[in-house]
């Protein structure tokens, strides 16, 4: 059994592998389509809990810090899924080369596939 100290390290790691995704994930947001922005909104509110929840965990008792051990857990569960379908809409935005958004023109100097 973790106690509060452990759970709350192991969440912070998780957070800072978040934290880089999150970040990549907002360079390429010039590319995405209406909806996988509306996702990342979504997602930055939930962002902002799970940040809310770990400075929480070293104010409170062992019980709460469970509880809020939990919530928190919960939030990055829905982090994680929410930027692996933002990654995925993104991947398939690039694939899909002008698609909706072909007003630029043919080619775009400079960049190249990822």
């Amino acid at each position: 059994m973790a106690d509060g100290k452990t759970m709350k390290e192991t969440l912070q790691r998780e957070l800072e592998a978040l934290t880089k995704a999150r970040g990549e994930l907002q360079v390429n947001m010039s590319l995405a389509k209406a909806e996988v922005r509306d996702e990342l909104r979504r997602l930055g509110t939930s962002w902002e809990l799970v940040e809310n929840e770990l400075k929480r965990l070293g104010e409170h008792s062992k019980d709460s810090v469970r509880d809020m051990g939990v919530a928190a857990r919960s939030l990055l569960d829905e982090l994680k899924q929410g930027y692996t379908r933002v990654r995925d809409q993104l991947k398939e935005t690039r694939h899909n080369g002008s698609g909706e958004h072909g007003e630029a023109g043919g080619k775009e100097s400079g960049s190249a596939p990822s």
